[in-house]
């Protein structure tokens, strides 16, 4: 560590530990048993970043052989804690490299529009909309043309891009909001450091967090892909209860591959297939991860499977999910060849103990008017699955296949999770000629770590 490194590592213990002073008077004034969740939740980071920050001074002052600094520059944190506040909601920015900043954020959308902006999103997913996918009332045609989404007889082409616009706007009202955001945006560029967006909601922040925040996009680009610096954009829940164990990278794996028959062509399950067994060759070649399938696959076999076998660190599931009567589901085999759905709840409780569940499914993702931990990702999430990446969106099929081999591929290589979704997403933003499915893909994140996380440790 150079003297300059040194000193603004002491400088950031500073402002941290003026943030952290103000966050205890404020605990203070409701007494020990009334603060509210999020201000313990910050005031527990908070310690965490000045007991880490103070570790490293402590080990450059041991560290005097001139050990190489790791290859990969670590990311450069944005935390964005949005608490409902009425209508509104009131957003805190932290950053080491800015320090703490809070701002007033207005959705751009009602409980009764948001429904409506989000079936537009997903109608442009299908490629020949407006003659497949979900069909509009003239009264919901109408609303969207007000809201400037709808032109002729379709959704606009360019939804994605005035959605995220209009999202933007509306965090970026304050001046503190564009400080914030500003200063750490050009501290990424200016030290060729990744992004990484850590958006942070309470479970009473439903519509807040059905938000397609992967859309927020500036004057000129999504955020997760402009100025030249790849970005991540991660949710993390906050619930009233304990937090899994930190798992530290090994170099062995077991993934689970769940690929139900049920209304997936042949075709495409054998390219998925494919794609996955390309992107994992070289680690089975050499005993690193050992890789299980079930399809068919039907409910019981999952169940067996996990009650009896080896544990899973890593469930792939490719198949069809859906959002219905307050609940994700999954599409499972039956006996006979018939279909079965599997509510949220009932996969989560199966599956609590797995590292990493990926859901390659349409609207896994999904939140809606009965709770925030109705998706089937926050269900996992919230059972203790410390990472879900799903789809908050209906994904088209090659989209979904391309995006699982660039994830898996980086993750063999030992990146972290955050990267390999951003890459991943990065791949389909250039590569797809629609633009329709780069933004489709979630990821959240429940652990006491908030930095990159890798299953595999890198070589």
């Amino acid at each position: 560590m150079t003297d300059d490194d040194r000193k603004h590592t002491q400088n950031l213990i500073s402002i941290h530990q003026r943030n952290l002073k103000i966050l205890e008077d404020q605990a203070a004034r409701y007494g020990d048993l009334a603060v509210p969740m999020h201000i313990l939740t910050q005031i527990n980071d908070i310690k965490d970043k000045i007991a880490e920050l103070k570790k490293q001074l402590g080990g450059a002052a041991n560290n005097l052989s001139g050990a190489a600094q790791p290859a990969d520059p670590q990311p450069i944190m944005l935390t964005l804690r949005i608490v409902p506040q009425g209508k509104n909601a009131q957003v805190t920015w932290d950053c080491d490299e800015v320090g703490h900043y809070t701002s007033k954020f207005r959705p751009p959308y009602d409980t009764a529009t948001l429904p409506l902006v989000i079936k537009a999103l997903n109608a442009i997913q299908y490629p020949n909309h407006p003659s497949e996918g979900p069909t509009f009332e003239q009264a919901e045609r109408d609303q969207l043309a007000n809201l400037g989404l709808w032109q002729g007889d379709r959704v606009v082409v360019d939804i994605d891009r005035r959605v995220g616009r209009m999202l933007y706007d509306r965090l970026l009202t304050d001046d503190d909001a564009k400080i914030a955001l500003s200063g750490v945006r050009n501290a990424a560029i200016a030290n060729a450091r990744p992004l990484t967006y850590l958006l942070r909601f309470p479970p009473d922040a439903v519509e807040l967090a059905a938000l397609p925040w992967e859309l927020l996009h500036d004057s000129a680009n999504p955020l997760v892909l402009s100025q030249g610096q790849l970005a991540s954009f991660v949710r993390y829940l906050e619930l009233e209860q304990a937090l899994p164990p930190p798992y530290s990278p090994g170099k062995r794996l077991r993934i689970l591959a769940i690929a139900p028959s049920a209304d997936i062509p042949p075709q495409i399950r054998a390219e998925e297939r494919q794609a996955r067994n390309k992107a994992w060759a070289k680690l089975q070649d050499d005993g690193a991860v050992v890789l299980d399938e079930l399809s068919p696959a039907m409910v019981s076999d999952l169940v067996d499977r996990i009650q009896s076998g080896p544990p899973v660190d890593i469930l792939h599931f490719y198949g069809h999910g859906r959002y219905r009567n307050g609940q994700g589901e999954l599409l499972f085999d039956s006996p006979g060849g018939g279909k079965a759905w599997i509510a949220a709840n009932r996969l989560a409780a199966l599956l609590g103990q797995t590292r990493l569940v990926m859901l390659h499914a349409c609207k896994s993702a999904m939140v809606g008017e009965a709770g925030l931990l109705t998706g089937v990702a926050p269900a996992l999430t919230a059972a203790g699955v410390p990472l879900v990446v799903a789809m908050q969106l209906t994904v088209q099929m090659d989209a979904a296949t391309r995006f699982a081999g660039i994830v898996y591929n980086d993750l063999a290589r030992g990146r972290a999770i955050q990267e390999a979704v951003s890459r991943a997403r990065q791949a389909l933003f250039v590569e797809s000629d629609d633009g329709a499915s780069w933004y489709v893909p979630t990821l959240t994140i429940r652990s006491r770590n908030t930095g990159p996380m890798r299953l595999i440790q890198p070589s």
